[in-house]
């Protein structure tokens, strides 16, 4: 289950980028992943207690408060870092993807079409 989770929103962001062949696939894929690390830290936040906990004995010497205003913000930081690299690797993938993979003639026509002359 963990890997469908860690695996299968790249995959599906991927194939939407080949399959609508956006003119910056990049930092399209790139913009996702961090919206995605947005998304995963606000999931770690809601569900902190019922999953994390504050078990942390490297911080023993800490108040309370202040070891989970740590913990919290270093999971916000870790799942933003997480969800734009993940963004980053998804879309280096889609780019190389995209030049092996040809566009089908009517996506071409489309994308000349919407590219302005120069």
């Amino acid at each position: 289950m963990t890997a469908l989770l860690a695996v299968g929103p790249p995959l599906c962001w991927v194939a939407a980028v080949l399959w609508r062949r956006p003119p910056r696939p990049f930092l399209t894929i790139v913009v996702i992943g961090a919206l995605y690390g947005v998304f995963l830290a606000a999931g770690h936040q809601v569900f902190w207690d019922s999953s994390l906990g504050m078990d942390a004995p490297g911080l023993a010497g800490l108040e309370p408060g202040a070891r989970e205003a740590l913990l919290r913000g270093a999971a916000v930081m870790s799942s933003l870092v997480t969800g734009t690299m993940v963004g980053v690797i998804a879309g280096a993938v889609a780019v190389l993807l995209g030049r092996v993979l040809p566009a089908s003639a009517r996506r071409r026509e489309q994308a000349d079409a919407s590219r302005p002359l120069a």
